[in-house]
């Protein structure tokens, strides 16, 4: 497959359509790096109401998984030991169910993908913290195979969520990426600023159909501060990196070259 680009998504005709997502309950958190814990769970608990933190120990090809889990719990491996320190220390919001689960498998992407389908959640959000090599890594396998829609949270997250910004082109996924913001946004306090770039050359006609579109769209949402622009540039990617630097949390969607659902989110700095 070849390498993604995440702003190659704003790139093809705007083809706009209405969707009513189904409200995200459940996350799956799959985690590997003590570091990013935290910041996965604190963006998973603002976008559902219930959490499961997920630890795979992979295991050696040669090596029977009932043995690994028994040599497991004669030793609990210290670094496990540190992710469920962190998660049990983590305050949830009030009122949001949390779970932590560890697994064992030859191949850590297929045992994210099977935890997700037992425990029927509703979207699996991953860390993202090395672009030019993941598809090479578990984040590609997941992608490829999901059935679940996924988040990949790039850098790390501020202290404080106060401006959002989204990328829109009125694809599924950046639809679901103003509703992940609308609900993030409802949990942190945080404005909303929707941007959809068309190039100078585009028609007038086009642009006012997206304009109209937005505004619709808008009006849907009532709870939260809202605004959007429309805005003109040949660089799709420079046009979003540089509207992008007064905001915390930039939500674009999925890159037309994924066949899996995903809803990629870039942080600032």
């Amino acid at each position: 497959m070849p390498e993604c680009d995440l702003f190659d998504l704003l790139e093809n005709p705007v083809k706009t359509k209405d969707i009513e997502p189904v409200p995200l309950v459940k996350v799956l958190v799959p985690v590997s790096n003590p570091k990013h814990e935290r910041d996965l769970l604190k963006l998973a608990d603002f976008m559902g109401s219930e959490i499961v933190c997920l630890h795979v120990i992979e295991v050696p090809d040669q090596t029977t998984l009932k043995l690994a889990q028994e040599a497991y719990h004669e030793k609990m491996i210290e670094m496990d030991c540190q992710f469920k320190e962190e998660f049990d220390s983590y305050p949830a919001i009030l009122g949001h169910k949390r779970e932590y689960i560890i697994a064992f498998g030859h191949s850590i992407s297929n045992s994210i993908l099977e935890q997700a389908e037992i425990e029927h959640v509703d979207m699996i959000l991953m860390g993202w913290h090395e672009p030019k090599n993941y598809s090479l890594g578990v984040t590609n396998g997941v992608l490829l195979s999901s059935k679940s829609p996924i988040a990949l949270l790039k850098g790390q997250l501020p202290d404080s969520i106060n401006k959002i910004l989204v990328g829109y082109n009125g694809k599924e996924n950046s639809v679901h990426g103003l509703y992940l913001a609308k609900k993030l946004a409802a949990n942190t306090g945080a404005t909303i600023e929707v941007v959809s770039i068309v190039s100078p050359k585009e028609a007038q006609e086009t642009r006012q159909k997206i304009t109209d579109k937005l505004e619709h769209m808008i009006e849907k949402i009532n709870c939260v501060p809202v605004n959007f622009r429309v805005l003109e540039s040949y660089s799709i990617e420079d046009a979003l990196l540089e509207v992008s630097n007064n905001n915390d949390l930039t939500i674009i969607g999925n890159s037309s070259k994924l066949r899996s659902l995903y809803l990629g989110l870039c942080l600032r700095g």
